[in-house]
């Protein structure tokens, strides 16, 4: 094999992994609201592993940089924050249930608080989104998730 075919092997290659993990393995090409579906998916994973908190901030951090790297790739293939790229849903959402306590019932109450920030960009959530490339795709869920968690520890202080 020849230097340029070993390059566009390479290429294939990482084109392919940036569409698994930007689509969340397949998760972005559900017919039926692709970002809603990977953020309930998101949300059972994180509540399922009942993920620690050393492991959960730094895979967190590391998904958000993978994240905008493959949102960059797959905006060239696609078009500007494409239905189909859900890692940021998927981000968000972990930042959504980051600390709270583990019950089903405020796992849930992040998924409906994270799903109506993200969905109506609300306070800064816009700003976020405008950023450009990847960084856009990745920022405003970012902060949804953000003021979804915020929120919900609110909720729990007072109760």
């Amino acid at each position: 094999m020849d230097t340029f075919g070993l390059l566009s092997m390479i290429t294939g290659i990482q084109n392919t992994m940036h569409q698994l993990f930007g689509t969340f393995f397949g998760l972005g090409f559900s017919k039926f609201a692709p970002g809603t579906v990977a953020s309930i998916v998101a949300c059972l994973l994180f509540y399922a592993i009942e993920t620690p908190i050393w492991v959960a901030i730094p895979a967190i951090i590391l998904l958000f940089f993978l994240g905008i790297r493959s949102a960059d790739v797959l905006e060239t293939k696609y078009e500007k924050d494409a239905s189909c790229i859900v890692i940021d849903e998927v981000v968000g959402m972990w930042i959504a249930v980051l600390l709270i306590p583990h019950d089903w019932r405020y796992f849930l109450a992040a998924l409906v608080l994270f799903r109506i920030f993200d969905i109506s960009k609300i306070f800064f959530i816009k700003k976020a989104e405008n950023l450009k490339g990847g960084l856009g795709v990745m920022a405003d869920d970012v902060v949804a998730g953000i003021y979804s968690n915020l929120l919900l520890h609110l909720f729990i202080w007072f109760n």
